[in-house]
Parts: structure tokens; sequence; C-alpha cells
């Protein structure tokens, strides 16, 4: 029960945190095709996350997410989030701000993919243009946790390979 309203708590406190509108408007980018991105969550050894709350810092003078702070079109472009979690997202227009919760431990791989409007068709976006931080982290019983870590995996097109950064606290 202590967990359901850590979880609770969280989604209402995500809901409510915003930024100043930033980068560049979104008109600007839903002609120039799209970026995937995908998370990976690397939890601390001998220890199952059930919530975590993760910052993607994205390059925001070249991708964008339609929408803004937690509209439904920001949490349309959120996937692959593990079945039977909740999720919140919220976009500042510099970072992706989510939070995932759960009853049991995450699985182990992708914690989440986005997918963003590309502002220009360049294509040296790299995964090392992102920074990912796991900002908060709690074991199943909502003890929190350190040490937890992100990565960030970038795929533009299905047939391509995907390339990775690890990232930490930045």
């Amino acid at each position: 029960m202590r967990l359901l309203a850590v979880i609770l708590t969280l989604l209402q406190l995500l809901a409510l945190f915003s930024r100043s509108w930033a980068g560049v408007p979104e008109d600007s980018c839903k002609d120039a095709g799209t970026l995937a991105v995908s998370v990976e969550l690397k939890p601390p050894a001998d220890v199952g996350l059930a919530g975590v709350k993760v910052i993607l810092d994205y390059p925001e003078d070249e991708l964008k997410i339609p929408g803004f702070q937690n509209d439904a079109k920001v949490k349309e472009r959120v996937h692959l989030v593990p079945q039977g979690f909740m999720f919140a997202p919220n976009d500042t227009d510099t970072e992706l701000i989510l939070a995932v919760a759960g009853t049991h431990a995450l699985p182990a791989g992708t914690l989440f993919t986005v997918e963003f409007n590309r502002c220009t068709r360049d294509a040296s976006i790299r995964a090392a243009d992102f920074h990912c931080k796991v900002d908060q982290a709690s074991d199943e019983h909502a003890k929190s946790v350190d040490g937890a870590t992100c990565s960030v995996n970038i795929n533009d097109k299905v047939d391509e390979p995907m390339t990775k950064h690890e990232g930490g606290a930045r």
C-alpha cells in the first residue's frame, strides 16, 4: 500500500513539474523526419528496481517532441515501457523526464523508447549528444536506491544498427 502511495505521489509531482518553454518551435521540426531513441536502465548489482525517474537531456535545437509537459502528444511518443508499469512523461523542450513505477522489479533492458521529430535532415545526431541520468530510484519496498544508471541508443531507421552511449549523472 505504501508503494502505491509513493507511486501516485511521484506521478502527481511529475505532472505538476514544469519549466519555461525553450528551444525550437514545434512546427519547425514536423517535416524533417523522426529519430527513435531508446533508454536502457542498469540497476545496481543484486537490486531490483520497481520505480525510477529518468531525465533524458536531448539536443533541443535539433530535435523536438510534439506537445509540452505531460500533454497526450508527449505520451504518444513514448513507447515500449515494460508491461504492467505506470509511466508519466514530462517534456520541458530540453529534457524528457519520465517516471516509471510498478509493484515488482523492472525487467532488464530497454526502459522506454521515444520518437523525436527532427528539426533538420542533418544525420550527425549521435547518442553522445544525449545525456541520461537516473534522478531517483526505488526498490520493490519503496526504499530509495543509489547507483542506478542509464544508457542511450539511437536508431533512426529500423534496418540500421543502433549506436550506444553510456550515461550516468550529468
